[in-house]
């Protein structure tokens, strides 16, 4: 579960990097506007090409097609993380 402390924590560590800015927004001063920065732009690709090779990795070692029905293939891949946590 994400809460709030945790949301909180990741943005300041992204900001602290240099890959999103935080301002107040001018509408609602208890609302803050997040914004990716020239710096978060470029490490995307990146962040996608491990996404897709980890989920690559689930596919292949569950012998499943990239075509097959989405909950099916979910199912079968939650069951295989939880067997490898055991």
């Amino acid at each position: 579960m994400i809460n709030k402390g945790q949301i909180t924590r990741e943005i300041k560590r992204l900001s602290e990097l240099g890959y999103v800015s935080q301002t107040q927004s001018i509408d609602n001063r208890t609302t803050n506007v997040i914004k990716i920065t020239a710096a978060g732009s470029q490490v995307v690709p990146k962040i996608v090409e491990i996404r897709n090779k980890w989920w690559q990795q689930r596919l292949d070692r569950s012998h499943l097609d990239v075509d097959a029905p989405f909950a099916e293939t979910l199912q079968t891949i939650m069951k295989e993380l939880i067997q490898r946590s055991k």
